[in-house]
C-alpha cells in the first residue's frame, strides 16, 4: 500500500499529472471559489508590485498578503494606531513606508513570477478572537480525514488534531514537536458544523485526489481561505508527525479518491468523445480536466475548437 507521504512526494517532485496548480494563486483561487458559490473574504485592492501598495484611509483594519507565497509568509494583519500600523502577526508597529519596505524585502529574497499583493478583509472572528483560528481540513474529494486547528496567538502556536469523526486524535497517531507547537486544549470541533460542511463541499470540487482546505470561522459565517495542494507540515514532520499507521490510512484514502476521480473523468470523456479518458488525445484530456476544474464552463470547455 502506498503511503500518504509517498503520494505527496510524487506530487511535490512534479510526477503527478493533472494537478490544478492555479489554485495556489490566491486571486485565481478566489475567482474559482466565487464562481462556485464558496464564501471568501472580501478583496479591497490588488497591486502588481509592493512599491505600489496604497491603503484606503477608510480601512481601520485589514490583511495584506502576497498572492503566491505559501503558509504565512508576508501575511500582515494590520490595524491603524494613530499614524502607524500594528501587525498582529509579528506584534510589531510599522509606518506605511515600513510595510512597503518589508514586503519589498520579501519579494527580493523570495522572487515568484506573477506574485501580486492584495488588501483583504480583516476577518472578524466568530468567537471574538483577535487572530482567528486556522481550520485546515485534510480532504479527499469530499471526505475530510483529518482536521488541524491552529491558534497563532500563542507562543509557540497551539494546535489540535481531529479525525474524520471530529474526535481528538491521540499522540500515538500524530505527535507534536514542543519546540514549535503546543497542544490546544478545550476545543470541540463539532461546535463548527458549517465549517466541516464547507470543507467537504470545497474539496469535492477540487480536481485532484487530495487537497487541504483552509478555512476561517468568521462572524458572518465560515469562509474559505485557500486551497493547499502540497501542505508541508505533515509531510516534513518538523511541527507534527504522523504514525506509520496513520500514514498508511491516509494513503488508502488517497488511492480510493484517485479511483473515484478516474471514474468521473472516464464518464465525462465518454459523454464528450465516446472513449475513456486514457484513450483520449492530449487536447481532449485537457478539455476534460478543464471541465473538472471549471464546471461552470462545461459547454465551452468541451468544444474541440477551444484551446
Amino acid at each position: 500500500m502506498v503511503s500518504w507521504h509517498e503520494y505527496m512526494k510524487t506530487r511535490i517532485e512534479g510526477r503527478e499529472k493533472g494537478i490544478p496548480w492555479f489554485l495556489h494563486d490566491k486571486l485565481s483561487c478566489f475567482d474559482w471559489s466565487e464562481r462556485l458559490g464558496f464564501p471568501i473574504p472580501y478583496i479591497y485592492d490588488v497591486f502588481d508590485d509592493p512599491s505600489l501598495i496604497r491603503v484606503n484611509g477608510n480601512l481601520s483594519s485589514f490583511v495584506l498578503k502576497p498572492t503566491k507565497f505559501s503558509s504565512t509568509r508576508g501575511v500582515m494583519l494590520l490595524e491603524r494606531s494613530k499614524s502607524k500600523l500594528y501587525d498582529s502577526m509579528s506584534k510589531k508597529m510599522f509606518s506605511a513606508e515600513g510595510v512597503i519596505e518589508f514586503q519589498r524585502g520579501l519579494s527580493k529574497r523570495f522572487p515568484v513570477s506573477g506574485n501580486k499583493w492584495i488588501i483583504e478583509e480583516r476577518i472578524s472572528d466568530g468567537d471574538g478572537r483577535d487572530i482567528p483560528l486556522d481550520f485546515k481540513a485534510y480532504s479527499f474529494r469530499g471526505h475530510v480525514e483529518l482536521f488541524l486547528v491552529i491558534d497563532r496567538s500563542t507562543s509557540p502556536m497551539s494546535v489540535a488534531w481531529f479525525d474524520c469523526d471530529l474526535l481528538p486524535i491521540n499522540s500515538r497517531d500524530i505527535s507534536l514537536n514542543p519546540k514549535y507547537v503546543q497542544k490546544l486544549e478545550g476545543l470541540v470541533l463539532d461546535s463548527y458544523p458549517e465549517l466541516v460542511q464547507l470543507a467537504s463541499k470545497v474539496s469535492a470540487a477540487v480536481n485532484t485526489p487530495f487537497s487541504r482546505i483552509d478555512l476561517y470561522n468568521s462572524a458572518r459565517g465560515p469562509l474559505l481561505g485557500e486551497v493547499t495542494l502540497t501542505p508541508g507540515g505533515l509531510y516534513y514532520g518538523d511541527h507534527y508527525r504522523m504514525s506509520s499507521a496513520m500514514d498508511q490510512l491516509m494513503g488508502s484514502r488517497w488511492l480510493l479518491s484517485e479511483l473515484e476521480l478516474a471514474e468521473s473523468r472516464d464518464v465525462l470523456a465518454r459523454l464528450a468523445y465516446g472513449s475513456v479518458f486514457s484513450k483520449c488525445s492530449g487536447s481532449e484530456q485537457n478539455n476534460v480536466n478543464r471541465v473538472m476544474n471549471f464546471p461552470y464552463l462545461l459547454g465551452r470547455a468541451l468544444d474541440p475548437s477551444v484551446r
